[in-house]
C-alpha cells in the first residue's frame, strides 16, 4: 500500500526522495533496481552517478588481458567505473582511486601494476575536465608518482578538492623508518624539475581548487605553489621531505588571505642543523581552525612563535613526541622532550588568542607536572589562598580558554585530568574557581578506567564544596567513548550536579543488565 502510494507521487517528488537517500550516504543502485519507473528516473538523473570509486574490487576477474589498450578493454576491465562515467554525463564528478603496487585477480595470475594502472588512467583521465573532488590513496610510492605525473598539466576547471595519501603509519615519526623518497619526480601540484613553477599556470589549470590534503607524500616544496587555498592538510611527511621554514612560509603566504583551516601533523620542519629564521611573524588573518600533530617539540615551538592567528577559534594539539625514536632512546631524552613540550605550551599561551577559542582538542596529552606540585596547589585551595606554586601548564591552558564551549580529551594522562579539576583561588579569601566554567560539551575518550573514575570522583568532591569555597561548574553534556560495561563502575562516582547528560559514544551503558543511554538517569 505504502509503496504504491509512493509510485503515485509526481516524478519530481520521487526524485527529491532519491536525493535525500543519496544525501544520507546511501547508494542509489538498489533504488534503481526496485522497479522500471524508479530505474528510468534514477538512470536518467546524471547527478546520482557522480561518485566514481576505483580499486581492486573494480576489476572484472573474467577479463583476459592482452597487449591491447583500447578504450573497450579499459571499460571491460573496470565495468562499473565505466558505467558511472557514462551515466554521470557532463556532471562534475568525485573520483576516488586506490592504487596498489600489485593487483591480484581471483581467477588469474597477478595483473602487473603497470598494465592495470595504464588502463585505469586511460579510462578516467579523459574526464579530468569534470573532476570536482579527486582522492588518491596508494600503498607505495611508484604508482602514486606515475599517477601524479600523468595528471600534471591537465586542465581541471571544476576541481575543488585534491586529497592524496600514501599509507604508511611510520611516516613522519622517525628518521630510520622514513623512506628516502625521490624529490626529483613529479608529485601532486609539483612542477617537474626543469619547469619553473608558475602561479598563472596554477590558476589556469585549477581555478577552483580550495582544499588540498597531502599525507605521506614527498615533494620538492620549491616547485609547489598552490594559491588561494581554504584548507591545507600536510600530514605524516617523511623527515627528508619536510619543507624548510622558508618553504613553509612561502607555501602559506600563497593562501595568506584565504586560508581558514590548517593541519600540520607530523609535518613541521625539522632540521637540527638549520637555524630558525629570525624574521617577522606570519599572519594568517582568517585562519579559524588549526590542528598540530607534534613529533618534535622544538619544531612546534617555532610554529607557536612565528604564526600569528588573530581569528583562531578551533585548536587541536596531538602530542606524538613519545612515539618517535628519539624519545625512546633514553630517559634523559624523554625528560628533555617533556621540558620542550612545556615550553611549547607556554609559547601557545603567549602568542595565540586562547581566550577566544570555542573548541579545543588535546589528543594523547601528557601534562608535564609532578604530583607534589598538585598536592601543594590543593593545599593552597583548601587554605583559601592564592597558589604558592606554578600551576600545571594544562591548568593554565584551561583557565586561559575563557570562551571554550567544546573540549575533547583523547587518551589523556592522569595529570591532564587533574589539571582540568584543579581549583584555584584568585585572591586570598575569595571562592575558588575551576577552569572552563562556560563549557557546554566535554568529550573524553580513554581506555583507562581507573583514571576516569578518579576524574569523575574529583568532580563529585567539588560538587560537595560549600558555595563560599568554590563556584560551581555544571557541564551540560559529557560524552564518553568507553566500553559500555563500565557503566556500573562509573555510577559509583557520579552526582547529579556534575552534568545533565552523561552519554556514551558506543550508544549506551550496561547497568544491572539494562541499557542506559543517559547514565545520569540511573542515579537515585
Amino acid at each position: 500500500m505504502a509503496s504504491s502510494s509512493i509510485l503515485l507521487m509526481p516524478p519530481e517528488l520521487q526524485l527529491e526522495i532519491f536525493h535525500a537517500v543519496q544525501k544520507a550516504g546511501d547508494e542509489l543502485l538498489p533504488v534503481s533496481q526496485v522497479c522500471k519507473l524508479w530505474r528510468e528516473l534514477s538512470l536518467n538523473t546524471s547527478t546520482f552517478w557522480t561518485h566514481i570509486s576505483v580499486d581492486i574490487s573494480s576489476i572484472d576477474p573474467a577479463v583476459l588481458l592482452d597487449n591491447s589498450f583500447s578504450n573497450d578493454v579499459c571499460c571491460k576491465l573496470f565495468p562499473w567505473a565505466a558505467t558511472l562515467l557514462h551515466r554521470s554525463g557532463s556532471q562534475p564528478i568525485d573520483v576516488s582511486v586506490e592504487l596498489q603496487s600489485e593487483v591480484y585477480n581471483s581467477s588469474s595470475p597477478i595483473i602487473p601494476w603497470t598494465t592495470a594502472a595504464m588502463l585505469m588512467l586511460q579510462l578516467i583521465i579523459p574526464h579530468a575536465i569534470r573532476f570536482r573532488r579527486l582522492e588518491v590513496v596508494s600503498d607505495t610510492w611508484d604508482p602514486l608518482r606515475d599517477f601524479s605525473a600523468s595528471l600534471f598539466d591537465l586542465r581541471m576547471p571544476m576541481l575543488e578538492e585534491w586529497d592524496v595519501t600514501m599509507e604508511n603509519s611510520n611516516l613522519g615519526l622517525s628518521s630510520h623508518s622514513d623512506i628516502l623518497l625521490p624529490l626529483s619526480d613529479a608529485a601532486v601540484l609539483q612542477s617537474p624539475v626543469g619547469i619553473i613553477p608558475s602561479v598563472h599556470l596554477h590558476h589556469a589549470l585549477y581555478p577552483k581548487l580550495a582544499h588540498l590534503s597531502l599525507s605521506g607524500v614527498a615533494h620538492n616544496w620549491a616547485q609547489l605553489l598552490p594559491r588561494s587555498l581554504v584548507t591545507l592538510n600536510l600530514s605524516n611527511l617523511p623527515l627528508n621531505s619536510r619543507p624548510t621554514y622558508e618553504e613553509l612560509r612561502t607555501l602559506l603566504l600563497g593562501s595568506q588571505m584565504t586560508l581558514m583551516s590548517l593541519t600540520l601533523s607530523a609535518s613541521a620542519p625539522y632540521q637540527s642543523d638549520q637555524p630558525i629564521p629570525d624574521n617577522e611573524k606570519l599572519t594568517l588573518p582568517n585562519l579559524r581552525t588549526l590542528s598540530l600533530g607534534i613529533t618534535f617539540a622544538e619544531a612546534a615551538m617555532a610554529l607557536a612563535t612565528y604564526l600569528d592567528l588573530p581569528a583562531l577559534h578551533c585548536l587541536e594539539i596531538h602530542d606524538m613526541t613519545h612515539k618517535n625514536e628519539r624519545t625512546w632512546a633514553s630517559e634523559d631524552n624523554h625528560a628533555l622532550n617533556s621540558l620542550h613540550m612545556y615550553h611549547f605550551y607556554l609559547k601557545v599561551l603567549l602568542n595565540w588568542p586562547m581566550q577566544q577559542l570555542t573548541h579545543l582538542t588535546l589528543r594523547s596529552p601528557i601534562c608535564p607536572q609532578d604530583q607534589d606540585n598538585f598536592s601543594a596547589l590543593k593545599c593552597d585551595f583548601e587554605a583559601g589562598r592564592q597558589p604558592t606554586h606554578p600551576p600545571p601548564i594544562f591548568s593554565s591552558l584551561f583557565f586561559h580558554c575563557t570562551s571554550l564551549k567544546n573540549l575533547r580529551l583523547i587518551d589523556p594522562d592522569l595529570n591532564t585530568f587533574m589539571a582540568f579539576n584543579l581549583a584555584v583561588v584568585v585572591r586570598d579569601g575569595a571562592p575558588g574557581i575551576l577552569p572552563c566554567s562556560a563549557l557546554d560539551f566535554l568529550h573524553i575518550e580513554t581506555q583507562n578506567l581507573w583514571d576516569l573514575t578518579q576524574f569523575l570522583g574529583q568532580m563529585t568532591v567539588h560538587t560537595w564544596c560549600n558555595q563560599s569555597r568554590l563556584i560551581a561548574r555544571l557541564i551540560p553534556t559529557i560524552l564518553l567513548d568507553v566500553p559500555p560495561a563500565w557503566g556500573a563502575s562509573l555510577c559509583e562516582f557520579l552526582t547529579p550536579r556534575i552534568c545533565k547528560k552523561l552519554l556514551n559514544g558506543e550508544g549506551y551503558f550496561d547497568v544491572e543488565m539494562d541499557r542506559v543511554f543517559n547514565l545520569m538517569d540511573n542515579l537515585p
